[in-house]
């Protein structure tokens, strides 16, 4: 077991290891597991499609995200250049008078990045809130 603790595998990959240990000769032979075999037939059925849509669709919000996070600090450096452009013709020059102008972009930043912020939490609460009866919603409130 230990051998295999840093091992990734899919939602299919898993079903298949796990459905391969349990046809050995070991479960299949014990009449104990016969509601272990009722779970996995379960489990073996299951599709994962809700939750493969919303991977998806979170990776495709990270992506966005990611875009505009890059356009935020693309926005940044050509300000900056610019200030130090004009601060530099500043330097050669007798300076009269000083005001202070607040030029911060970031509540504009904030609401182009909360669009994709909301998202993440609509998802969640989708996830969180899920009704059937076969759900894990309240294993996966616990956790």
């Amino acid at each position: 077991m230990s051998k295999n603790k840093d091992v990734t595998v899919s939602n299919t990959e898993f079903k298949k290891l796990v459905l391969e240990s349990l046809s050995s000769k070991k479960f299949t032979d014990d009449p104990r597991f016969e509601e272990l075999f009722d779970l996995w037939d379960n489990v073996t059925n299951y599709t994962f499609s809700k939750e493969d849509k919303l991977i998806s669709e979170l990776q495709q919000n990270n992506f966005d995200k990611f875009e505009t996070l890059k356009d935020i600090i693309n926005t940044e450096i050509i300000k900056n250049k610019e200030f130090k452009k004009s601060f530099n013709n500043y330097l050669n020059t007798n300076i009269k008078k000083v005001s202070y102008t607040n030029d911060s972009n970031v509540l504009v930043y904030n609401s182009m990045l909360e669009k994709y912020n909301s998202k993440v939490f609509e998802k969640t609460s989708e996830l969180l809130n899920y009704d059937d009866e076969n759900s894990y919603k309240n294993e996966l409130k616990q956790i």
